[in-house]
């Protein structure tokens, strides 16, 4: 009964997320080890997706997307602004403060919506309600 009421559930979440008009967004999902390790958006050359961001924030092509960045360090956000804000970008960049409760998970899930690609390092991530204009992008080893 339980597996079933979470089929249901993905179902319906995946079904809202077809209803929703992807715009150009971006979301960057770190490895959970980063906040073992003390790696962040400034302090990103030793994980793949926070390279990526990198390359991206810095790249004009990319300045209407905006771009969704979990974040394991939520003391070091607005030092996160201030690193993004020195690159004179036009889009967005969204801090998502990585937890576990329920609220946070629906912060991701809202972006996650709006976005056409998702990078991540780990495919053990749950996409179920993914649609096909999505694309997942996993840059694991």
């Amino acid at each position: 009964m339980k597996k079933k009421l979470i089929l249901l559930g993905c179902f319906f979440i995946k079904v809202l997320n077809y209803l929703c008009i992807k715009k150009d967004g971006i979301i960057f999902i770190p490895h959970l080890n980063c906040k073992n390790d003390n790696y962040d958006i400034i302090n990103y050359k030793s994980d793949n997706v926070l390279v990526v961001f990198n390359r991206i924030i810095k790249d004009n092509r990319f300045n209407n997307y905006t771009l969704y960045v979990i974040c394991h360090n939520q003391q070091k956000i607005d030092e996160y602004r201030q690193y993004v804000s020195s690159f004179e970008r036009k889009g967005e960049v969204c801090f998502i403060p990585y937890s576990r409760r329920f609220i946070t998970n629906l912060l991701f899930i809202k972006s996650f919506f709006k976005s056409k690609f998702v990078f991540t390092t780990d495919l053990g991530h749950n996409f179920t309600y993914k649609t096909s204009s999505q694309k997942i992008i996993s840059l694991g080893y």
